[in-house]
């Protein structure tokens, strides 16, 4: 099998696969057929471009969420392992201190 009948077999699938749950989905008084080509027709109105840029979206999105949230992580594991460090912890907060009176200053102004 080439790869083109790979591609129609794959979107037979889908149009049968989409079709077949649009059905469940409309309650038509009329005959269940008349429901299969009414779905049958609206499919072939799809825009997969339209239907694949969407895709492309949310699976971008989907990404970007996992990479900050791996790297928030990481942040987090190397913050904890600075802040286990007694003298970092002391230079941080002497930092801080300056800062804050520094800011203090400037409000008091």
């Amino acid at each position: 099998m080439d790869d083109k009948e790979i591609m129609e077999n794959l979107e037979k699938a889908l149009e049968f696969a989409i079709v077949k749950k649009a059905e469940n989905f409309i309650r038509y008084p009329g005959p269940s057929a008349d429901i299969t080509e009414l779905c049958k027709e609206a499919y072939k109105m799809i825009d997969l471009e339209k239907v694949k840029n969407q895709i492309a979206d949310m699976l971008q999105n989907i990404m970007a969420e996992k990479i900050v949230a791996s790297m928030a992580t990481e942040f987090g594991a190397d913050i904890k392992r600075m802040m286990s460090n007694a003298i970092i912890r002391k230079d941080l907060q002497d930092w801080l201190q300056i800062q804050v009176a520094d800011l203090l200053k400037r409000i008091e102004k």
